[in-house]
C-alpha cells in the first residue's frame, strides 16, 4: 500500500509536534525552579507573619541560677511533671576537654568553700570521660527550658556523676563512688582533733568515722553550699528551713531550701558505706525530681 502525499505531510507535522512538545518540557524542567523560586521570595522575604505557639520548651531567659533553682522548686511544689529530653547537637557541643576543665573548675570552688574536703576530691580526667550527655529539662507553665549535661568519669579509685548546668556552670548534683577506701593522712589537722593519732594507725573503721565527723556535718555543709556556691544569701526573700530525716540523727542526710515560704528544694548530702567503698551523693537531688 501506498503512502500518499497527504499521509506523509500528517507524519512529519506529528513528528515535528512531538519533537516541539518535548523541547517544550525540557525547557520549563530547566527554567520553572528558577522562576517559582524567584516568584516565592518576592512574596515570602521581608514579609511578616504570626502564629501562636508555645515556646516555655525552648526558652531559657533566666539571668541567674537562682532563679532555675526557683522554677525548679515551683514546678516541684506544683506537682508539674517534670521530663528531661536529650538533646543531641554535634558539631555544637563542647569537647570532652572543655567539659572536663569545666567541671575540675567547680569541684575546685566546691573545695575552696569547704564543701568538699581536700583528700577527697575526686580527679577528673577527659580520657575517662564515658559518658557526656546534654538535656533540657522542661514542664508545664512555670519551668522554661534548662539545660544540663550528664557527666560520668570512671576512673580506676572512683566513679563520678556530675549534672553541670549548661549555662551558669554549677554543679547540681554530683555521685561519688569511692571504690576502695583511701588512707587519710594522720597530718590532717581534722583527723588530729577527732583521733589520737600518735599511734599512726589508720583504718577503714577510722576512715568512716573521720568521713562522718568532717563531712558528715549536715549544717556546716549547709551553710557552705548554700551561701558560698549557690550564692542563695543574694536572693531577697529567701527563707531557709533544714528539714532532718531522723530527729535523732545529728547529721541528716537532707534538708530543703523554701522559696516564698512556699516552693521547696530537696538537698542531700548523704554518705552510704559499703564493706570496701563509699558512696557520697551531694547537691539538688534532680534524680528524684526528673528521670534522666
Amino acid at each position: 500500500m501506498k503512502m500518499t502525499k497527504t499521509h506523509n505531510t500528517k507524519q512529519i507535522v506529528y513528528t515535528a509536534l512531538g519533537i516541539l512538545f518535548i523541547i517544550i518540557l525540557l525547557g520549563l524542567a530547566v527554567l520553572f525552579p528558577t522562576y517559582y523560586t524567584r516568584f516565592y521570595d518576592k512574596n515570602t522575604l521581608n514579609k511578616v507573619s504570626f502564629t501562636d505557639i508555645s515556646i516555655n520548651t525552648y526558652e531559657t531567659s533566666y539571668e541567674t541560677f537562682t532563679e532555675k533553682l526557683y522554677a525548679l522548686a515551683e514546678a516541684s511544689e506544683n506537682k508539674s511533671p517534670l521530663r528531661a529530653v536529650r538533646m543531641n547537637e554535634p558539631g555544637l557541643n563542647p569537647g570532652e576537654k572543655e567539659l572536663t576543665k569545666i567541671a575540675n573548675k567547680e569541684i575546685k570552688k566546691l573545695v575552696g568553700y569547704g564543701v568538699i574536703n581536700e583528700q577527697l576530691k575526686p580527679k577528673l580526667k577527659a580520657k575517662k570521660l564515658t559518658l557526656s550527655e546534654r538535656y533540657t529539662i522542661y514542664g508545664k507553665d512555670t519551668l522554661q527550658g534548662i539545660s544540663c549535661w550528664k557527666l560520668v568519669y570512671e576512673n580506676s579509685d572512683t566513679n563520678v556523676t556530675i549534672y553541670l548546668d549548661e549555662e551558669f556552670h554549677k554543679i547540681f548534683f554530683t555521685r561519688i563512688l569511692y571504690k576502695k577506701i583511701p588512707e587519710i593522712s594522720v597530718k590532717d589537722s581534722a583527723f588530729d582533733k577527732i583521733y589520737d593519732t600518735s599511734s599512726a594507725i589508720t583504718n577503714k573503721f577510722s576512715y568512716k568515722e573521720f568521713l562522718k565527723q568532717q563531712t558528715g556535718d549536715f549544717y556546716t555543709w549547709w551553710d557552705c553550699i548554700i551561701n558560698s556556691y549557690y550564692n542563695l544569701d543574694d536572693y531577697p526573700d529567701k527563707p531557709v528551713d533544714v528539714i532532718p530525716y531522723d530527729d535523732n540523727d545529728s547529721t541528716p542526710p537532707y534538708g530543703y531550701v523554701t522559696f516564698d515560704y512556699k516552693y521547696k528544694l530537696l538537698l542531700v548530702n548523704k554518705w552510704n558505706y559499703g564493706d570496701d567503698n563509699v558512696t557520697w551523693d551531694m547537691g539538688i537531688a534532680l534524680e528524684k525530681l526528673i528521670q534522666f
